[in-house]
């Protein structure tokens, strides 16, 4: 059964999001499907009931250590972590509202996947290997999208997303 937050409906009409400085969307376009090599129609996104009163994003990663935790994502990410919610974990902003963490979980570390998508992932990559740090793999999809992906010691997955110029 469906909880009444969920039942409830929205009687404002739906609006069209789009991120900061991006042209609004004019649906519908097309993506790219993967199974008939055709295209899916999508219109524009539509808030639902249940994404309201949503305010933050955290992405968590379980780990078995604390300092080579710390010290890890803190070459991956380039800073200090924006705060510290106690002596387990450990919490970066990386965007607003969105924020990736780690917490000391030994029974559960390992196996957690997130990306974030960025602005410019060649300028992303190059700070990170700068920093000492390799990607574990790069996956290259159609056009310049490309997802770069990081392996923490524990086997969490933590990649970045978007368009490259190389």
């Amino acid at each position: 059964m469906l909880s009444a937050a969920l039942q409830e409906t929205d009687p404002q009409p739906p609006q069209v999001h789009t991120r900061v400085g991006a042209a609004p969307i004019s649906g519908p376009f097309l993506l790219p499907d993967p199974h008939s090599g055709g295209g899916r129609a999508l219109g524009p996104c539509v808030p639902r009931a249940y994404h309201r009163g949503m305010v933050d994003l955290f992405a968590g990663f379980p780990v078995a250590d604390y300092q080579p935790a710390l010290q890890w994502y803190r070459q991956l990410l380039g800073s200090e972590p924006s705060f510290y919610p106690n002596d387990r974990e450990a919490v970066w902003e990386v965007g607003e509202h969105c924020f990736v963490y780690f917490e000391v979980l030994p029974d559960r570390a390992g196996g957690s996947l997130s990306m974030v998508m960025v602005d410019d992932l060649d300028e992303r990559v190059d700070a990170i290997t700068g920093r000492g740090i390799d990607p574990t793999r790069v996956e290259q999809y159609e056009g310049a999208m490309r997802k770069v992906v990081y392996t923490d010691p524990d086997g969490n997955e933590i990649s970045f997303g978007g368009n490259t110029k190389r």
